[in-house]
């Protein structure tokens, strides 16, 4: 397949294999760091809340127990003289009860840090007692008493930026038509409710406001107004989250407020003193300021893991990508057999491995392209000179001038097997197309050819064909590599010879070959065998029968193979052929 086929590299698919580790990795990180984020933020309005309802729980402490001290004061004997019995008591005795009660009310005064001042209102006397000074009953106060009856909200009142906590007597006096004895009031002014509220920021620049919708209450620094205001009519709305810690705390509710393009967090208790609620704000930037610096780890976090998988992008092109591009490359270099192919590499790496397995391989395959390519043409060369050895007219006059004497004596015997023979070889020569055949039938063959060149020279030689094994006779071997062999023999030794010719067809099985000896006994010297054998070994022509089968059994098995020249044993020139017997008709051949 060539290399554009492919629809996703391996490069790419672990590119895309390691973009959705970090991916999943990343998105499991930025859940973790969402949830962690979402956990410290529920925490920290949580702890807010529990802050907002100690603050507002310690505020109504507070109230109630300036009440609780007025109620006291309320039974203290000298006060309850001075209000009901005027004309018992002299001036001095009315003046050392009032320093008395002056006492009392210091006391009180200085038992909270809220309490601003404390008055103590007698109309029977027309004294308004008080931590500073005692004189006369102003219009304001006078205006209290008159009024206080029809007031809806009594025992805590907001009035002239000031929280009065009352008490009279006798209580619910207005409800039976009676002048009040007495009525004390704490007044909490508004700075030192502000100051109240700093001290229980959240943060530096945080602040808080004491609002009630029924008293028309509404304490905070004016600094805040604007966000004030606004936040107050949020709460008024019901806007909200109700958030509960405790099975009994009071009803704490949280809201996040936007207000020209910041962002509040605002928590609100109801303190339980009527509709009063105890609200504390801050920018939200700065309350989770603490988150800024986990929100830069996660984006350096990303931020490596997009430079990560960069790199490992780049470092896969670089040790996978185009290593196997050049492979690519290279393999289609060897479909279009552009040889030499082979790949420089010089780290060492599997891809060192690869590629001189690679380079090992196209050196074989080129080797066996062209062992197989010179098989062919020497195949080809072979037929080619068996055809013209068929239709050679001295091979073919003597074969028919032959059996024509033959017949002419009536040797019909003779005659019969002589075409026998003849019809075999043609048949061999012209039908058989393998390039490889059978050991067996190559035998058989070369057997057929003697037998016709024997019937020529049956007077003046000596026949020995010695018969082929059965474990051999599937071996496999080249087509027509013994009949040249036999023609020369016939050729050069026996034709030259008048009597005594041999010539002798034998087998010899050494380890893994078998050596097929072809002898005779013509006249050749020594230095003519050693000759040809030089010659077999060091000519680059293929022309000659001999030099042919040499090349031809070499390419098919092995340079240990081929054609051995030696003096025989009966004085003449021996053939061996070396071919391995390991090689079976059973395996698939080139």
């Amino acid at each position: 397949m060539h290399k554009k086929g492919f629809r996703y590299s391996v490069s790419v698919k672990l590119s895309s294999v390691f973009v959705l580790a970090v991916i999943i990795l990343f998105s499991i990180g930025f859940s973790i760091y969402n949830w962690g984020i979402n956990k410290v933020r529920t925490d920290i309005i949580n702890a807010e809340c529990i802050q907002n309802r100690h603050y507002s729980a310690n505020l109504n402490r507070e109230f109630k127990r300036i009440t609780m001290l007025q109620y006291d004061l309320v039974n203290n004997r000298d006060l309850i003289k001075v209000s009901t019995l005027e004309n018992v008591y002299g001036n001095y005795d009315t003046y050392q009860m009032v320093l008395r009660i002056e006492d009392k009310i210091l006391a009180i005064k200085n038992s909270s840090n809220i309490i601003d001042d404390i008055d103590v209102i007698v109309p029977l006397i027309d004294k308004s007692i008080s931590t500073g000074t005692t004189g006369r009953i102003s219009s304001e106060s006078q205006n209290l008493i008159s009024n206080y009856g029809d007031r809806e909200n009594k025992q805590i009142i907001f009035e002239n930026n000031s929280i009065l906590l009352i008490s009279e007597f006798p209580q619910h006096y207005y409800l039976i038509d009676i002048p009040p004895y007495f009525l004390i009031h704490a007044t909490i002014s508004m700075d030192t409710m502000v100051d109240f509220l700093n001290d229980m920021s959240m943060t530096a620049d945080s602040s808080g406001f004491i609002s009630s919708e029924s008293r028309d209450m509404l304490i905070f620094d004016e600094q805040d107004e604007n966000i004030v205001l606004t936040i107050n009519e949020s709460i008024k709305e019901g806007r909200g989250q109700e958030i509960y810690s405790e099975h009994d705390s009071p009803r704490t509710v949280q809201f996040t407020q936007e207000l020209g393009g910041k962002k509040y967090l605002v928590i609100y208790t109801r303190t339980g003193l009527a509709d009063m609620h105890l609200v504390r704000y801050a920018q939200e930037s700065i309350v989770f300021s603490g988150f800024t610096r986990y929100k830069i780890i996660i984006w350096i976090f990303g931020l490596t893991s997009l430079f990560l998988t960069l790199l490992f992008s780049n470092s896969l092109h670089n040790m996978i990508h185009e290593p196997l591009n050049k492979l690519i490359g290279a393999f289609e270099r060897l479909q279009r057999f552009d040889f030499p192919v082979s790949i420089e590499h010089n780290r060492d790496d599997e891809f060192k491995y690869i590629y001189e397995s690679f380079d090992e391989m196209s050196f074989k395959l080129e080797q066996l392209i062209d062992q197989v390519y010179k098989q062919k043409i020497l195949m080809e060369k072979s037929k080619l000179k068996q055809l013209q050895s068929q239709i050679n007219p001295h091979f073919l006059y003597n074969s028919f001038l032959l059996l024509r004497n033959r017949i002419q004596t009536e040797d019909i015997d003779f005659a019969s097997e002589f075409c026998d023979d003849l019809g075999a070889y043609f048949m061999y020569i012209t039908r058989n197309k393998d390039d490889v055949v059978s050991l067996k039938d190559e035998i058989t063959h070369t057997i057929s050819y003697s037998k016709i060149q024997y019937a020529r020279f049956k007077s003046r030689m000596t026949m020995d064909i010695e018969p082929l094994l059965p474990e051999y006779e599937n071996i496999l071997v080249p087509r027509i590599i013994f009949q040249p062999i036999i023609e020369n023999a016939f050729e050069h030794a026996i034709e030259k010879m008048n009597s005594g010719g041999i010539l002798r067809l034998g087998y010899c099985a050494k380890d893994e070959y078998l050596d097929v000896l072809i002898e005779d006994n013509g006249e050749i010297s020594d230095r003519q065998i050693i000759k040809l054998q030089k010659y077999l070994t060091t000519s680059d022509h293929e022309d000659t029968g001999i030099i042919n089968i040499n090349c031809r059994l070499k390419l098919m098995f092995s340079d240990k193979c081929g054609l051995f020249l030696s003096r025989s044993d009966f004085g003449g020139l021996k053939v061996t052929l070396r071919i391995p017997h390991g090689i079976r008709e059973s395996r698939q051949h080139v």
